[in-house]
């Protein structure tokens, strides 16, 4: 596994301004890399997307451009009552979704896999955001 950087944009994110932020990733054939974990600030990336990068002055790995989108979904959703996560993230499992839990204990980011209807998860965080427990972003949506 390995560290790959991407440049956000100022505007990138509603969060906490980062300059940066790396993504782990497996190598595969060609010199390419697999996304192996869910982005919490840059778009339109997501988990199993393979991208190519190159190395900078330091060794460090950036993004380049994407060789093949995995058609993952990304989400992120903001709680105001983080009591809340453990069970939104286990209906999200229910769902077909993955999440992990950022530094930031109240952001999480979630991963929709191809084979689950975007529609209901959008329809999830929607509801959830109407009613006040949350704000979420598509940060990349199939």
């Amino acid at each position: 596994m390995v560290k790959i950087n991407f440049l956000l944009k100022e505007g990138d994110s509603s969060y906490p301004e980062v300059a940066v932020e790396s993504l782990w990733a497996s190598p595969c054939d060609g010199g390419a890399f697999k996304i192996d974990n869910i982005p919490f600030f840059v778009r339109g990336v997501s988990c199993g997307d393979i991208i190519n990068a190159e190395l900078d002055k330091t060794g460090n790995l950036y993004y380049k451009k994407h060789v093949f989108y995995s058609k993952h979904s990304t989400f992120r959703v903001v709680f105001f009552d983080e009591k809340s996560i453990p069970f939104t993230r286990q209906k999200l499992k229910v769902m077909g979704c993955s999440s992990e839990l950022s530094h930031n204990s109240k952001l999480i980011a979630i991963d929709t896999p191809s084979n689950v209807v975007v529609q209901k998860i959008v329809s999830f965080l929607a509801e959830g955001e109407q009613n006040g427990e949350w704000e979420y972003e598509e940060a990349s949506v199939w």
